[in-house]
């Protein structure tokens, strides 16, 4: 392996390193934001595997806003990506959710569903 190659290899599994820790921390931080701290993590890292970092941080709010309210004043608009994510919750770990939030989620995604 040339020296260049062994650096490049070397920057990439810094980089992989990194982005795990963040990861890590992104979930935790998401399982304490949602109130879902028994399984916060293992939703986020979910959404991580079939959405890329951008998407779960963007699902995880959407979430986060279910889960504190702020979608119960009436008009909510939601990104493709936040829809097919919180489908996915509901889908994946609707029993696992507590049963305001698992409530909530559903008439979310009915009523947005209704409007396709």
């Amino acid at each position: 392996m040339s020296t260049s190659q062994a650096f490049l290899e070397q920057l990439k599994a810094m980089t992989r390193q990194h982005l795990e820790a963040l990861a890590t921390e992104s979930a935790a931080a998401f399982a304490a934001a949602s109130g879902l701290a028994a399984t916060g993590t293992k939703v986020y890292h979910r959404l991580i595997e079939r959405f890329d970092m951008d998407g779960a941080q963007e699902i995880g709010t959407a979430l986060v806003a279910v889960a504190s309210g702020e979608f119960d004043s009436g008009a909510v608009a939601l990104r493709d990506r936040e829809y097919r994510g919180l489908r996915l919750i509901l889908g994946e770990y609707g029993d696992d959710l507590p049963t305001p939030l698992r409530d909530s989620l559903a008439d979310l995604i009915r009523g947005l569903g209704a409007g396709q």
